[in-house]
């Protein structure tokens, strides 16, 4: 078998990602997108050719994409990394092929996985057994988590724009759906700081003039304790949560040298 690398996907490629990435979905109870998964800067594909072989249906076995997120003076450059394999034919080393091909070609890259948790273990943080066996082997680490949190407000809202903004802190949003606004910025300036500032800018959203907005989405890192602790307070629910491995060179040399 060989992992194929594609900078972009052809027609028929896209869809039997997809369906790949649907069957994953079922099989392992997430909610990745699909489409979303055919978004990045390359891919590598393990085609099916031998069915009759690997005993499974479908035309691929092994899928990952990667985009570059850019880097730090550490770790240097960084690629943010999704691999889906097959269920029928996992444990075999299709995702350690797929990412050496990927080390063969961007050597001096680090990496960053990107892996959703089971539906309905969001708030817990666990992840697909499978999954968290292939990370281990390779020696990838988990660093952080992005949460994403919803809440349902008790009152349509218009979309209130950067206009709550005070001189104790900011709050942004953005329209996400037809009924839902995205809340990509709420700052409190240090000054005011542990004074009940964050709290009182969202409860101002929720007190907005009326419209059509039911509910608010915003993204937090799990590192960012005291910013979790206010939404949660304020009702705030973990609907879809990200966990980030990291390989980086220093936990690449070390995992090359038990190999």
């Amino acid at each position: 078998m060989e992992a194929v690398l594609k900078l972009e996907l052809s027609e028929r490629e896209s869809r039997a990602v997809r369906e790949l990435i649907a069957l994953c979905n079922e099989t392992d109870g997430t909610n990745y997108d699909p489409s979303a998964e055919t978004e990045g800067d390359f891919y590598y594909l393990i085609r099916n050719e031998e069915a009759s072989e690997t005993a499974v249906s479908g035309e691929l076995l092994s899928f990952l994409s990667a985009y570059r997120l850019g880097g730090d003076a550490e770790e240097g450059e960084r690629l943010a990394v999704s691999a889906f394999t097959h269920h029928g034919i996992r444990r075999q080393g299709l995702f350690r092929l797929c990412l050496n091909s990927l080390r063969d070609d961007f050597r001096s890259f680090s990496y960053r996985f990107l892996v959703k948790c089971a539906a309905g273990r969001e708030e817990a943080g666990e992840i697909p057994e499978h999954t968290r066996h292939c990370l281990l082997s390779i020696g990838a680490e988990r660093k952080k988590d992005e949460l994403f949190l919803e809440k349902l407000l008790p009152r349509g809202i218009s979309d209130p724009g950067d206009s709550l903004s005070d001189r104790f802190g900011e709050l942004h949003f953005t329209p996400y759906s037809k009924d839902t606004l995205y809340l990509y910025g709420l700052l409190v300036y240090d000054s005011y700081l542990r004074q009940g500032h964050g709290r009182a800018l969202l409860k101002k959203a929720e007190q907005y003039k009326a419209g059509p907005y039911r509910r608010i989405l915003l993204q937090a890192d799990s590192r960012n304790l005291p910013a979790l602790s206010l939404y949660r307070s304020e009702n705030y629910i973990v609907t879809d949560r990200i966990c980030c491995f990291d390989l980086g060179e220093k936990l690449r040399k070390k995992e090359q040298s038990r190999c």
